[in-house]
């Protein structure tokens, strides 16, 4: 009795699966002289089907002009819509229906097109968008700089991206990071590049490509990149009573010399080594510090306890 009624479950998830799973679409071909041909890929509610009985239809009116489900594609890792429009009036109104197998549920779709005698829409690179509701058509890098590095001037335009880092970083290998239009894709030789999930080579030109989410956009873009010296830092101990003060310099290049000045005249001077050059023992007044080309004036004070 048991694996009878087990049967008859089954039976029963089977036949409400296959139901489920299947719209009631059809298209006579035979009585049209036009067609028209799309690769799409199918979203409702920004969520890609991805189910292959998952349907779209096209429409005029309440009258199929033609139908297709889903079909996988190794090489894209995602399903498409390989659809057929048939007609025989030139620039009718064309409406599309998705049906998602899952829910058994069909969403009429806002974006409509003109019927084209021949016209073939989309590709495997990029598809045509058939969404409800439609994805966003941009296809702009909004934000771009590399992963640990300081940028010190960014500029991004349309079709460029312009950055100024440190020299003391080595351009070979930097991880961008960046942000895009919403849902937009970064593209390098056509495959899809995560932020902050990949290196490049930037000591010379790198070209990208963002595609938009709905596909229907794709901007070339240019990323250059140059470097600049990286300033010293300064900082001061004041003098305190009958305890000196001192004056650091930090930098990254080392054996770079250091001097200082107290009241025109060269108090002392060292190189940089690791990372630093540190001058004590010197009393309160307005010392004048070069380092590679740079000139700070720094007033050690003198301060009671």
């Amino acid at each position: 009795m048991n694996k009878k009624w087990l049967l008859i479950f089954i039976a029963h998830c089977v036949l409400s699966a296959t139901y489920a799973q299947t719209s009631h679409w059809q298209v006579d071909e035979s009585e049209f002289q036009y067609s028209m041909t799309l690769v799409a890929k199918l979203h409702v509610d920004g969520q890609p089907l991805t189910h292959p009985n998952d349907q779209v239809g096209a429409f005029v009116g309440d009258k199929c002009r033609g139908v297709s489900q889903l079909m996988f594609v190794p090489q894209k890792g995602t399903y498409y819509a390989y659809l057929t429009v048939f007609s025989n009036t030139i620039g009718e109104e064309i409406v599309f229906k998705i049906f998602d197998s899952s829910k058994n549920t069909t969403t009429e779709v806002s974006k409509k097109i003109k019927f084209v005698s021949n016209q073939h829409l989309g590709n495997l690179s990029q598809s045509y968008s058939i969404a409800e509701p439609a994805l966003n058509s941009g296809s702009e890098i909004l934000r771009f700089n590399f992963k640990g590095v300081e940028t010190v001037g960014a500029k991004i335009d349309r079709g460029a991206v312009e950055l100024t880092i440190y020299d003391t970083h080595n351009l070979s290998s930097l991880i961008p990071e960046f942000e895009l239009s919403p849902g937009a894709k970064l593209l390098k030789n056509k495959t899809v590049q995560p932020s902050g999930g990949f290196a490049d080579n930037y000591s010379e030109t790198v070209k990208y490509q963002i595609i938009s989410e709905d596909e229907s956009n794709i901007q070339d873009y240019q990323v250059n990149v140059q470097q600049t010296r990286q300033p010293a830092a300064f900082y001061r101990k004041n003098a305190v009573c009958y305890s000196p003060g001192a004056i650091k310099v930090v930098s990254p290049y080392e054996n770079t010399a250091v001097k200082i000045y107290l009241n025109g005249r060269l108090l002392e001077e060292k190189n940089i080594r690791f990372g630093e050059a540190y001058f004590g023992n010197l009393q309160s007044g307005s010392y004048v510090v070069e380092s590679d080309k740079e000139v700070k004036i720094i007033e050690v004070l003198l301060k009671s306890k």
